[in-house]
Formats: structure tokens, sequence, C-alpha cells
């Protein structure tokens, strides 16, 4: 479990790095989408799916990791209390 926390507090850490990092993105994307629609369909579908993978990762995958990281640190100081 600790090993899971740790990680999971490093991700806590790392919130704003991430969001300074998918602004970045985001702000690339239009370019990106419009460059892919020039040379291929696939193409075009990747670049838009990297702007749905961002926007999954910010509103859900994140905070689900930081709501397990409180709920292992929770378990844990719980199971210490009762020791």
């Amino acid at each position: 479990m600790r090993v899971a926390i740790n990680g999971l507090g490093r991700n806590g850490r790392e919130y704003g790095k991430m969001f300074k990092e998918h602004d970045a993105m985001k702000q690339a994307m239009p370019q990106l989408v419009a460059a892919a629609r020039d040379e291929d369909p696939q193409q075009t579908a990747f670049a838009e799916s990297l702007i749905l993978y961002a926007q999954n990762e910010e509103q859900a995958l994140y905070p689900a990791t930081l709501v397990i990281g409180d709920s292992l640190k929770l378990q844990r100081a719980s199971r210490r209390g009762k020791e």
C-alpha cells in the first residue's frame, strides 16, 4: 500500500504541471488537426483523439487517482490507529 500511496502522492504534486502541459498541447492541437486534414483522414482522427484523451485524463482519470490516494491514506491511518 505504501508504494501505491507514494505513487499517487507524486501524481498529486504533478497535477499543476500536467495541466500546463495539456494547455500547451491544446493550443497546438488546432494546427495539428488542420495539418492532418491536409494529409490523411487517419491522421486527423488521431489528432482529434489526442484532444479527447487529454480531456478524459483531466476530467476523470487524474481526479480519480487523487481520490484513490486520499482513500488509501485514510485506510492506512485507520489501520495504524487500531494497532
